[in-house]
């Protein structure tokens, strides 16, 4: 018998609030579905985790970045309906593996040109549009395509770093499956600014993303966002004097959205997720770390893994002290 067959014993009165809003006819039913995958695989190697640093793929003229991430979230989407006057709550995404390819291309040190292609496998949720059956267990997500600008590059003698990002998000996933939002193109714009302060950095990312629906499942909306990150990276190479441990950052970050028209409404639509890593950034790139959801925003998981590996070839590194232009101080 299925899983979700298995589910719904425990879970009727919900179940059965998500079957009668899904045998509504189309043109009465009130929501649709959103991309349910918070990580968004960076395409360069300057990002903290997914927050972005503010230095594109560095290149003379040229430079290239290629990485293969894989991340797996425990319960990243779980919806509350009222119900006899209370509210219940169904985990409706409840394992999302997902792998995604990179690649980036950086020119003259200044722009970053990318592109990420995720596809999950062994998925594991229930389909809101007939609660009796699963999610489908392996699909492509969201398509997203992205330029960087660095419009203050940080170099040996300076504090500051600043960018601009722009991207879009195509509807190659499937909207019943929380691959995409609402199968609709989606447009987003940032502001990356960043401090060194010698073997530590900080960067700030604050944005919009456009959606141009309002995406409504049980009580939970979804439209265009407010996002902000947050960053922190310390230079174990630089902090240590030793050479040999050039491009090893420890690395944290915090990131969030909330509605643009009606911020904190409710904290199921406002997720907040803290993560920290370890990531080595060189020819060869890796990354591996752990994050986890601070409330019971939709997206944020009760906990998430993830690693990558790749290559960056053309100028070196990604952030940190070195990629400034400041050497460690060797004995």
């Amino acid at each position: 018998m299925r899983r979700a067959l298995a589910r719904a014993r425990g879970l009727g009165p919900v179940l059965g609030a998500l079957a009668l809003v899904a045998a509504l006819p189309a043109a009465a039913r009130a929501f649709e579905a959103f991309d349910a995958q918070a990580f968004e695989a960076p395409t360069d190697p300057d990002a903290y985790i997914t927050v972005d640093g503010a230095r594109a793929i560095e290149g003379h003229p040229i430079g290239f970045h290629a990485a293969v991430y894989f991340s797996y979230a425990r319960d990243p989407v779980e919806l509350r309906v009222r119900e006899d006057g209370g509210r219940e709550s169904i985990d409706i995404v409840e394992d999302l593996p997902e792998f995604a390819l990179v690649l980036g291309v950086g020119l003259f040190d200044r722009l970053s040109l990318g592109v990420a292609f995720p596809f999950v496998t062994h998925r594991d949720g229930t389909d809101i549009e007939d609660p009796t059956e699963d999610l489908k267990e392996e699909g492509v997500g969201a398509l997203r395509a992205e330029a960087k600008l660095t419009v203050v590059k940080p170099e040996a003698d300076d504090l500051l770093g600043l960018a601009l990002k722009a991207f879009v998000k195509f509807p190659t996933g499937a909207e019943r499956d929380f691959e995409s939002d609402a199968e609709q193109y989606t447009f987003g714009a940032l502001a990356i600014l960043e401090l060194y302060l010698g073997a530590v950095r900080l960067g700030l990312n604050a944005g919009v993303e456009y959606i141009g629906v309002s995406i409504r499942v049980a009580d939970t909306v979804v439209d265009t966002k407010l996002r902000l990150g947050a960053g922190i990276a310390l230079d174990i190479g630089r902090l240590t004097d030793d050479e040999g441990l050039e491009g090893l950052e420890l690395v944290g970050e915090v990131r969030h959205f909330a509605r643009w028209e009606k911020p904190y409404d409710q904290e199921e639509e406002s997720p907040v997720e803290i993560g920290g890593a370890i990531k080595y950034s060189g020819t060869l790139f890796a990354l591996a770390g752990a994050s986890a959801g601070l409330n019971e925003g939709v997206t944020a998981p009760d906990w998430r893994i993830f690693v990558a590996i790749g290559v960056t070839l053309g100028g070196g590194g990604g952030g940190g002290a070195a990629a400034a232009g400041a050497e460690p101080a060797l004995d």
